[in-house]
């Protein structure tokens, strides 16, 4: 089970913005993110070689338990990314929350 995913406003690349990814729809009562397996980016509109270089910073679990912040910066103008992270949660669950970040100039 995965949670929604979510189209995020677009970016400037020169922008540093926290990414929000809200894990509790895919959980249960009293579940919560105990730890982040992994962050990935791939490229679905555009080209960048290298989309991973938009990840900055370690991903957060928010204070709740219930969502990780990304932060993230740079990304080419007129590229889509899918961002995807990856939790375990208490309950053993393996669950991923995606989303869509474009870069546009501001």
């Amino acid at each position: 089970m995965s949670c929604e995913n979510t189209t995020f406003s677009n970016k400037d690349p020169l922008e540093l913005v926290n990414l929000t990814f809200n894990i509790e729809p895919a959980m249960g009562l009293n579940e919560f993110i105990q730890s982040i397996v992994s962050v990935t980016v791939e490229v679905i509109a555009g080209s960048d070689p290298a989309p991973i270089s938009i990840l900055t910073g370690t991903p957060l679990i928010n204070v709740s338990g219930l969502s990780v912040q990304q932060p993230c910066t740079g990304g080419l103008v007129d590229v889509s990314y899918r961002i995807a992270v990856l939790c375990l949660t208490t309950a053993g669950q393996e669950l991923i929350c995606a989303g869509t970040l474009t870069i546009q100039e501001a």
